[in-house]
């Protein structure tokens, strides 16, 4: 270390030196960033820097928005060794700084003591040649960064060092648009407002191209934008993470309004003073009783004495007779947090109830049966709440293609020729999908809805964008034992990075309603009509009818017409625009998919998509399978009056919902003589609500295909005998965990299938290959460990968060492999073994006899 930086001699020196070699080299050439403030070592005092100021003149000059000086001298190298490359250190950006501090007239602290370990860490980086980051060590060796460990995000170009520089290229055909460090911060609006008075439309010829970031990806627009979203955004700002620098709390809440309604509900009951409870006495017991700790340490009896005990309203005799159950009874009656103040509104719906052999003259005059206690939020009142909030500042507003150009790096630090032409060898230009703002469904949406023409009443400067609404349902069981369970409907906006809406402190999704199940009183009902039980495919029919109304409802004339005409409204980032609201993606388990498409379960036709039979499924990655999976489900006119007249011939005619009759017009497709309720909606658009149901890998695979295979897997074991269940279960435990919960120990023994989830069945595919290696003989092990590898090649693939084309096509090469393996595994290993059940699966059979034998059937 240079002696003049020693801890002991203080800053000084350093100061000094400083202002000496600024005053040597007084010309503008190449950039020196001076760390400035006074919280790290290594600053200057207040004096030195106003004497470094007078010394470089108007040379330096303050930055209050990097909180850098900025010193220009002719060449880096004249300066004194110690003080150019040992002795100057960078800044590195403070996450809990809440606001720049600005050079002028501020006192530093002069008491500021060295940090050796800080100075090792920010040496000064400066720019060489043009072509990546270099530090130099002490001895002078220049170490350069390799491009593949640049640590920042690869869309995002902001907060890099201005040494590092932007590349410029653009293809010729394509309008530049602003380079992305040259756009306002904090997610400025999309575009400013305009005079009214100017012709402010968009240009929409053409294409506008971003310049390459330093991961070579630009994007392409059909409309012009102003700013990026995503310049603003930090990993941290993109996960949860305990082992990131977190940034300060914003000033308001980020939840939904739903959310926040019910949070705020159950804290205006347990805090309202003697309501709902009978004395104050028992309010404060119960306040002090959720909450603090929920483990009632020291700490939490000494708040009983304080806040219970001692409050002046404390009455001995309120508590004679206390029940923590009666109390917390009139909690859960008093708090009611779906509330009409925060949207959610109870609604009722009526379904047609049909019997074999009754006739009607048409459907309106049947019967009716009332489903109640439906609790919704209007679509179009979520949509407004979402699009109003200050996070809409976040949003995509512009769906754009991303491109990765392989080498536009390298190229980029040569530069162009004076023309401005293209090295011949630049490589062709990569597709990459990451996100639904990147895809072509939501680019051909919105190329459709440019293409409308204008609302005569909106004003030139009103924006026009899509507002994609992305679903999701699922039934779930909230108690191990009992039949307590919710049906909750989840919306979030494809406007807003999957990253952000998968965070779970972002609180992205929108409560949209609470499905409610068949009551069992529709039995009652239904003997007081008929004179006898429903039948199992009238329930059916009931419960699909069930479903189909609650959308109906929540499909309204206002979100219609929003659909139609647009929503005008003041976005949050301050712009008006009219959006569009549109489906894009409904995710669900298979189960609720068939309900919501209306096709019978594994049927001929199973899948929700494609009109695949399901005999043919087993060649799956075959040229044939690929033909045939082509053969989409199309909502036509011809499909609509095939169901709308098998099921007058239900109601009019009195056939049964499954008669050989009705099977004989619709089993051509699986399908099932009930509407959808977005086609009864929706059709009339051009929407095909099919190609909405997207798979669900967590229920279709880690639940469904690798759980099958597993379980298979397990019942060879158990055939093959000696011990192979005993051996399988020791290597899984001696598995050892990996990162944080990435991989979790195996503490249970794996082959018992005790309450495992999703994330188990992950968990066990990375695993289980040296786990199985050599339990089997051969041909069989080596099959089966190729099965499991390409299972593993295969879900890899298919949960990347970003795709390419390149990617794709390996993933479709990785499909087909799979397809062969389970194949082979089928016809060689399958065919050997005698299985049996498993011990648990034996036991459910059990359960299952023992049930329907009490039930008298």
């Amino acid at each position: 270390m240079h002696p003049s930086l020693t801890p002991a001699s203080g800053l000084s020196t350093f100061g000094n030196e400083l202002v000496n070699a600024i005053s040597d080299n007084p010309c503008t050439h190449r950039c020196l960033a001076i760390h400035a403030p006074g919280h790290i070592g290594g600053s200057l005092t207040g004096g030195e820097r106003s004497r470094a100021i007078n010394a470089a003149g108007n040379h330096m000059k303050p930055d209050a928005h990097s909180r850098y000086i900025t010193v220009h001298v002719q060449n880096i190298d004249n300066l004194p060794r110690t003080t150019a490359r040992e002795k100057i250190p960078r800044l590195r950006e403070d996450t809990d700084v809440a606001q720049e501090r600005s050079f002028t007239g501020e006192q530093e602290n002069e008491n500021t003591h060295w940090q050796p370990e800080a100075f090792a860490e920010n040496v000064l980086d400066y720019e060489d040649s043009g072509s990546g980051t270099v530090s130099v060590s002490r001895s002078g060796r220049k170490r350069r960064m390799p491009r593949a460990l640049l640590d920042f995000l690869p869309s995002s170009t902001q907060g890099l060092p201005s040494h590092i520089p932007r590349p410029v290229r653009q293809r010729k055909d394509a309008k530049r648009i602003v380079p992305a460090e040259d756009l306002p911060s904090q997610f400025p609006p999309t575009s400013p407002l305009p005079d009214a008075s100017t012709d402010t439309q968009p240009d929409t010829s053409g294409s506008y191209q971003t310049d390459p970031d330093n991961f070579d990806i630009f994007r392409n627009y059909t409309v012009k934008p102003t700013t990026n979203p995503d310049d603003e955004l930090t990993i941290g700002a993109l996960c949860d993470s305990s082992t990131l620098i977190s940034t300060p709390p914003p000033s308001r809440s980020r939840l939904s309004a739903g959310l926040r309604g019910f949070v705020a509900g159950i804290q205006s009951a347990a805090t309202s003073v003697s309501s709902p409870f009978l004395s104050n006495t028992v309010s404060h017991l119960m306040q002090w009783a959720y909450s603090g700790s929920h483990i009632k340490s020291a700490t939490e009896v000494d708040r009983l004495v304080h806040d219970v005990i001692l409050a002046d309203d404390f009455d001995r005799e309120d508590l004679r007779g206390f029940s923590t159950a009666r109390e917390l009874e009139r909690l859960d009656k008093a708090s009611s947090v779906l509330t009409m103040a925060d949207g959610w509104l109870e609604g009722s719906v009526e379904i047609p109830l049909p019997k074999e052999g009754s006739k009607v003259a048409s459907e309106a005059d049947a019967p009716l049966f009332t489903v109640s206690g439906i609790y919704y939020r209007r679509l179009l009142e979520v949509i407004k709440s979402a699009y109003q909030d200050p996070e809409a500042r976040a949003y995509h507003w512009i769906p754009f293609k991303m491109f990765w150009r392989p080498g536009a790096g390298e190229l980029s630090s040569l530069g162009t020729t004076d023309s401005g032409s293209e090295s011949p060898d630049v490589e062709e230009d990569i597709r990459i999908y990451s996100e639904l703002y990147n895809s072509d469904a939501m680019l051909e949406e919105d190329a459709r809805i440019r293409a409308l023409p204008r609302d005569p009443s909106d004003s030139p400067d009103v924006e026009v964008a899509i507002a994609p609404i992305m679903l999701w349902s699922d039934s779930t069981h909230l108690a191990s034992f009992g039949s307590a369970a919710l049906w909750p409907i989840y919306m979030f906006f494809g406007s807003l990075s999957k990253y952000i809406r998968g965070k779970p402190s972002a609180s992205a999704a929108h409560h949209l309603a609470y499905l409610p199940v068949l009551p069992d009183t529709l039995q009652d009902v239904y003997r007081e009509l008929y004179g006898i039980s429903a039948t199992i495919g009238v329930l059916r029919f009931c419960k699909r009818e069930l479903m189909q109304a609650i959308w109906l409802l929540l499909l309204d004339p206002d979100f219609m017409y929003a659909y139609e005409h647009g929503l005008l409204i003041h976005c949050g980032d301050g712009i008006l625009r009219r959006l569009f609201p549109r489906f894009f993606t409904y995710s669900a388990d298979y189960p609720e998919k068939i309900l919501l498409a209306c096709i019978r379960y594994l049927a001929q036709c199973p899948c929700p998509r494609c009109l695949i039979k399901k005999v043919k499924i087993p060649a799956m990655g075959t040229t044939a399978d690929s033909q045939r999976r082509n053969k989409s489900r199309v909502d036509h006119k011809p499909l609509q009056s095939m169901i709308a007249r098998t099921r007058g011939w239900i109601f009019e005619k009195g056939y049964g919902t499954a008669s050989k009759m009705i099977a004989r017009v619709l089993d051509w497709g699986s399908l099932l003589p009930t509407r959808s309720a977005f086609s009864t909606r929706l059709s009339t658009f051009g929407f095909n609500f099919y190609t909405m149901f997207v798979p669900d890998l967590m229920h279709e695979f880690e639940l469904g295909v690798w759980k099958s295979v597993f379980t298979h897997i397990l019942r060879i074991l158990y055939a093959e005998g000696k011990d192979r269940i005993h051996y399988f279960n020791k290597r899984f435990r001696n598995v050892p965990t990996f990162g944080r919960d990435t991989i979790r120990r195996f503490s249970t023994n794996v082959s018992g299938m005790k309450k495992l989830a999703a994330r188990d069945f992950e968990d066990i595919l990375q695993c289980i290959i040296p786990v199985l290696e050599s339990l089997l003989p051969p041909p069989h092990n080596d099959i089966i460990l190729d099965l499991l590898f390409d299972l593993a090649v295969w879900h890899a693939h298919a949960k990347l968060r970003l795709h390419t084309e390149t990617t794709l096509d390996v993933f479709k090469q990785a499909t087909q492999t799979l397809g062969f393996t389970l194949r082979h595994f089928l016809a060689t290993t399958c065919a050997v073994y005698v299985t049996r059940e498993l011990p648990k699966e034996e036991a459910a059979r059990g359960r299952r006899t023992a049930a329907l034998t009490a039930k008298g059937q």
